[in-house]
């Protein structure tokens, strides 16, 4: 906890598949034992895995991270449903509220809490998914109790963008939550990291730590 760890390898080496059985996608696995998180095991399915503050934020947002016809506070809400509903009918102030504290605290650039997701920038889209999970665990302890995964998270934003989401990033590491990124982009990983593992053919083949961690050293252990 409180680190940022890295996942580093070519496209298709198996680190989405590890990312998302991490979270409970119950791909078939031969992993023989695990602990992740408060479970002394591999969360059986997503649900599980998000009732023990265990959140992914997939690559490709639109497609796996967004509710693209509804609006940022729903997107938002989502995460948190059995807080702000009750006879499985939603409270709409609460989640308004719920949603400005979010779009507030992450700067997210929209003209309010009903805008449509799919007009937001690629930039603003992330961080909405971000804040789908920044919005359940909340901060201090309850954020600290929190593992992420994060799997490209800065995929086709803008620069300025990808510096608000490693400040972002570093925020929650700081906080004591655990923080487990993979990104095709390795200075990325080496500006993010205390360490990264590399994976090859679905197999982590080396651990690179900090004083070693360059993006030619990568590269060498990912091929």
């Amino acid at each position: 906890r409180g680190e940022v760890v890295g996942l580093a390898g070519l496209l298709g080496a198996g680190q989405t598949q590890l990312l998302e059985r991490l979270a409970g996608f119950s791909y078939s696995t031969s992993v023989v034992a695990a602990r992740v998180g408060a479970l002394p095991r591999l969360p059986v399915s997503v649900s599980e895995g998000v009732a023990n503050a265990i959140f992914l934020i997939p690559d490709n947002r639109v497609l796996k991270a967004m509710l693209t016809g509804l609006g940022v506070a729903e997107n938002i809400a989502a995460g948190s449903l059995p807080l702000l509903s009750r006879w499985g009918f939603i409270n709409t102030p609460s989640m308004a509220t719920f949603a400005h504290a979010v779009i507030a605290r992450l700067g997210i650039s929209c003209t309010g809490p009903w805008q449509t997701v799919a007009k937001l920038s690629g930039g603003n889209q992330q961080k909405v998914a971000f804040g789908r999970w920044l919005a359940r665990t909340g901060t201090g302890a309850q954020a600290g109790s929190a593992i992420f995964l994060l799997n490209n998270p800065t995929e086709g934003i803008d620069v300025g963008a990808k510096v608000e989401i490693y400040t972002l990033i570093r925020h929650f590491a700081e906080e004591g939550a655990a923080v487990l990124v993979s990104s095709t982009e390795f200075a990325e990983l080496v500006a993010l990291c205390e360490r990264v593992y590399c994976i090859r053919h679905n197999t982590v083949a080396a651990c690179v730590s900090r004083s070693e961690l360059s993006e030619d050293r990568l590269m060498i252990e990912v091929n």
